[in-house]
């Protein structure tokens, strides 16, 4: 059974004041290239009390994608949790993407920034492989209903490419129309909810 995604381990004040701190340092360095003293320094505390509340500088780059992902799957798999029949459900799921996305420019932005750093990517693959993973077992069964011989696939490629609208439509807002992405989305991917009552 997938997940529920929820806001885990909300952070304290000052926890959030280390994970903001460690944010701009890896996207301005990397990771090898920031040590857990730039972070104490960089959140004016001390390096034993960083430790208090992180153990490792691998464990604030875990919570850090946790506390800047939440925000981010959270409205998603709320709309996956609502009843609705499978192709509005999969039209409101591209609409609060974008919305969601809209909402939240910062930490699209320094998603892009630590998915092009090499050293970072392994990571960053693992942390999003895994808050995709509820995203896809409830999305996969509507194309499976509708006879897709690859309903994992199709469901993972319908993220991806929410994915990389959601980064068009803060990276490059010139370039991206809402509403005829939407349409586009309902062409090549809404119908199999459709296709799923015929």
């Amino acid at each position: 059974m997938a997940r529920n995604i929820k806001r885990r381990n909300i952070p304290t004040v000052r926890q959030e004041e280390i994970l903001n701190a460690a944010a701009e340092l890896f996207a301005d360095k990397g990771y090898h290239g920031v040590s857990v003293d730039s972070i104490a320094k960089k959140a004016e505390i001390s390096k034993g009390n960083l430790y208090w509340h992180f153990k490792s500088k691998q464990e604030i780059f875990h919570q850090l994608f946790e506390y800047l992902a939440g925000p981010l799957f959270e409205p998603l798999m709320q709309v996956m949790e609502d009843d609705l029949p499978p192709h509005d459900k999969l039209r409101a799921l591209s609409r609060a993407c974008f919305d969601t996305a809209e909402s939240n420019p910062e930490v699209i932005r320094f998603g892009w920034q630590i998915a092009a750093q090499p050293e970072l990517k392994e990571m960053f693959t693992s942390e999003y492989t895994e808050w995709m993973k509820p995203f896809i077992d409830r999305v996969a069964p509507i194309f499976a209903a509708a006879g897709e011989k690859n309903p994992e696939d199709i469901a993972k490629f319908f993220g991806l490419t929410l994915d990389a609208f959601m980064g068009m439509a803060v990276m490059m807002p010139e370039m991206f129309d809402k509403e005829a992405t939407l349409a586009i989305l309902d062409e090549r991917f809404i119908q199999y909810g459709r296709r799923e009552n015929d």
